[in-house]
């Protein structure tokens, strides 16, 4: 659960009006520390235990079916080890207004100064590549970029049309 700390205390300085959002933390069959670390931050926390049907995409299923979710115009689903940039709550609201019902949070990734170079570079130089020849291109012709874990943003419209229905460990790419 410690490794969640960073992540909220990240989300909560993000720049956008704090009544507006809310940070709610899923505690998905759980045997660390998850919830009291989120309740310790602040955060709401949902506990969720199911033998049988576990992973992220049974735990989406089960908190975008809480009656409360479809009250909000949106829902933003960040992965617990993920750092947010500043912005990016004011970026998925102006892609919102503009229409767009799902918003793909856009993913860098950062290499400590431990790890390897064999692993640094070709990650990175895939990552660049990836962007540079194929998000770029797609954003730019306005071309649907999928979803893909990490962070996206999901708007009410798009989960009354197309309700939470990905179980698979890719449940990400599943639902888009």
């Amino acid at each position: 659960g410690e490794y969640l700390r960073p992540t909220l205390r990240n989300l909560k300085a993000i720049d956008y009006p704090q009544d507006h959002c809310k940070i709610v933390v899923i505690a998905d069959n759980c045997t660390d520390n998850t919830a009291e670390v989120a309740a310790q931050e602040g955060c709401e926390v949902w506990e969720r235990t199911d033998a049988k049907l576990r992973g992220k995409g049974h735990a989406l299923r089960w908190a975008l079916d809480k009656p409360e979710i479809i009250l909000a115009d949106a829902v933003v689903v960040i992965d617990a080890d993920t750092v947010a940039s500043e912005n990016l709550l004011r970026v998925f609201d102006r892609e919102l207004a503009r229409g767009r019902v799902a918003i793909q949070a856009r993913s860098d990734f950062e290499f400590s100064e431990a790890t390897p170079p064999w692993l640094n570079l070709p990650a990175r130089a895939a990552n660049y590549a990836y962007d540079r020849y194929v998000t770029r291109p797609r954003s730019r012709f306005s071309l649907y970029q999928g979803l893909h874990g990490t962070g996206f943003c999901l708007s009410r419209r798009a989960l009354l049309t197309v309700p939470w229905c990905a179980d698979s460990i890719c449940e990400d790419l599943e639902y888009g």
